[in-house]
Formats: C-alpha cells, sequence, structure tokens
C-alpha cells in the first residue's frame, strides 16, 4: 500500500521540486540584479580625462549615428587618418551556480599618442535563469539603467562655435 501511494504521489513531489527550483532561480537572479544595480552605482560610469575641443567643421567630418552621436570606430576598423578610435574589454568578474557577473569597460583613445581620453565602465550579469532549454537566458546589465557609452561620447567633444 505504502509502495502504490508513493507513486500515486511522484507526480506531486514534482511538481513541488520544479516550484521550489523555479522560486530559487527567481530569487537567484533578482538578486545578482540588485547586486548588479549596486555596482553601477558605486562603480561604474563614464570618466572623462581630456575634452576634444573641435570646430563645426571638424564636428561635420565626423561620422554621425542614427542617434546623433558621434561614431567612433573601434581600433580593428580605424582607418589611419581617424583621430579617434574605440576600445572594449569585458572581464568576467565572478560565476556563481549558472550566473555570471561581468565587468565592461569601453574607452576612446587618440590615435596621434594612444591616450586615453575617456572611459565607461558597465557591470552586468548573464544567466541565472529558470531551465532555458538551449536558450541563452536572461541579461542585465547598467546600460538597462543608463546608456553610459552614448553619454561618454557626447561629453568627450566639446564643440567650439555655432552650429
Amino acid at each position: 500500500m505504502k509502495a502504490v501511494k508513493f507513486v500515486l504521489m511522484l507526480p506531486v513531489y514534482f511538481i513541488g521540486i520544479l516550484t521550489l527550483y523555479f522560486i530559487f532561480t527567481v530569487l537567484n537572479r533578482a538578486y545578482w540584479d540588485a547586486e548588479v544595480r549596486r555596482l553601477c552605482e558605486t562603480k561604474g560610469g563614464a570618466t572623462v580625462y581630456e575634452t576634444v575641443d573641435l570646430s563645426v567643421p571638424e564636428y561635420a567630418n565626423i561620422s554621425i549615428s542614427i542617434s546623433g552621436i558621434p561614431f567612433i570606430p573601434s581600433e580593428s576598423l580605424k582607418s589611419p587618418d581617424d583621430p579617434l578610435f574605440s576600445v572594449t574589454s569585458t572581464d568576467i568578474q565572478q560565476e556563481f551556480g549558472g550566473v555570471e557577473i561581468y565587468k565592461s569597460v569601453y574607452g576612446i583613445v587618440r590615435s596621434a599618442d594612444g591616450k586615453l581620453l575617456s572611459e565607461s565602465v558597465s557591470y552586468g550579469r548573464r544567466g541565472g535563469d529558470f531551465a532555458t532549454l538551449g536558450s541563452p537566458g536572461s541579461s542585465f546589465s547598467c546600460s538597462q539603467m543608463t546608456d553610459h557609452q552614448s553619454s561618454l561620447e557626447i561629453q568627450t567633444f566639446n564643440l567650439q562655435g555655432e552650429i
């Protein structure tokens, strides 16, 4: 009789375990999202070390993206006559139970002397979801709070004169 009762209760046990796992993953993801928010507020953000003064004609020669922000090519895509290029790096800071916390650094460098003019630091989370069955899972980052990269490009340039 006990064996029959156990077999009949297996679906209930299975659903209970799945429910507990789901609750754990939701709470785990919420915890790491809060940690990313804390890192973004305390260690993230844009820093401009030196602004680039541009006249109106110089500004007109810079490629502008659809959103109206100056386009800075990456180091691998820059041409020899580009005065500036961008560099990026991403490092995993922490891994825990399927969750990755990473730090991304985006910088603008002057081609002539290789000096870092400005940089933006952002943090993010990847993973930590309920069984995703092959999908990449969710993520959260500082850029979902603010767009540090585009604000960095705007802050780096100082337009001289009238448009």
